[in-house]
């Protein structure tokens, strides 16, 4: 449980870091990544990059649960990552 707590909290923080720079700030890392910012992505871009965004708080509460629900909260960050390196 200490290692699924530990990437919840860092899970956490990521997504709000990734909040604050697409939405406060200049999208850096998407820039960085190839990918416009994200007030220059379509529709569906940009509710993606609102679910990568949410995707660590999500991660983050779960990992307070322990068990199966913070690994479905760490596998859904996960996937959301991947994908979202995939499509945008």
């Amino acid at each position: 449980d200490k290692f699924r707590s530990l990437m919840g909290s860092l899970y956490g923080i990521a997504g709000l870091a990734h909040a604050a720079d697409c939405y406060f700030g200049q999208s850096q890392l998407l820039v960085a990544a190839g990918s416009p910012p994200v007030s220059d992505l379509p529709p569906i871009g940009q509710g993606l990059v609102a679910l990568w965004c949410a995707a660590g708080p999500v991660a983050f509460v779960a990992s307070c649960w322990k068990g199966i629900v913070a690994d479905i909260g760490l596998l859904f960050y996960g996937a959301v990552e991947v994908v979202s390196a995939a499509v945008l």
